[in-house]
């Protein structure tokens, strides 16, 4: 792996759902208008990413509530390595998981206008820290053991049965190969 800085965008209007990028994990992502949909469904990026600065405009469709699961951001599933933000019932987090028995996660309280809106995530991934943001807030930032020096892959999980619309994707300063 080349120690480049790359970035990179995903944008669906120009794209769609490119199974050359995106292997499914569960239920059938769509192209709905100009959006990549997870409803009941979940995808993982095939690019290895080590360290990085994530962008997600996604629109989460109703407020966080009991039976809610949704998850994005990084992702090592056969590690169990996660860093993203995390919605499990009503309670929404930024979560740092390094798949070696180490995990921190931040309680982030859920604002009414974040509902059905279009929002920015981001996440700055230093390899020993996470940086968690909405609409260039920082809202959490974890440092220690449990962040994750290992390659991830962009990862989205909605298990619920809305519609949370992916709008775009950008990465900056990454270390990738696909």
């Amino acid at each position: 792996m080349a120690n480049d800085k790359i970035n990179f965008y995903y944008d669906p209007i120009r794209q769609g759902y490119d199974t050359a990028l995106w292997k499914t994990l569960s239920g059938v992502p769509a192209i709905i208008g100009s959006d990549l949909v997870f409803n009941t469904a979940s995808a993982i990026g095939y690019a290895d990413i080590l360290k990085g600065n994530l962008t997600i405009n996604m629109t989460i469709p109703a407020v966080p509530t009991a039976g809610d699961v949704r998850r994005f951001g990084f992702a090592q599933l056969a590690l169990g390595a996660y860093v993203v933000f995390d919605i499990t019932g009503n309670v929404f987090t930024a979560q740092t998981i390094d798949g070696k028995g180490n995990s921190a996660s931040v309680v982030i309280p859920w604002r009414a206008a974040w509902t059905a809106t279009p929002l920015t995530f981001d996440i700055l991934w230093t390899g020993f820290s996470a940086e968690f943001r909405i609409n260039n807030e920082r809202l959490a930032f974890i440092n220690d053991t449990s962040v994750s020096s290992d390659p991830l892959s962009v990862y989205i999980n909605n298990a619920n049965a809305d519609s949370t619309a992916f709008h775009y994707m950008e990465m900056e300063t990454t270390q990738f190969y696909i």
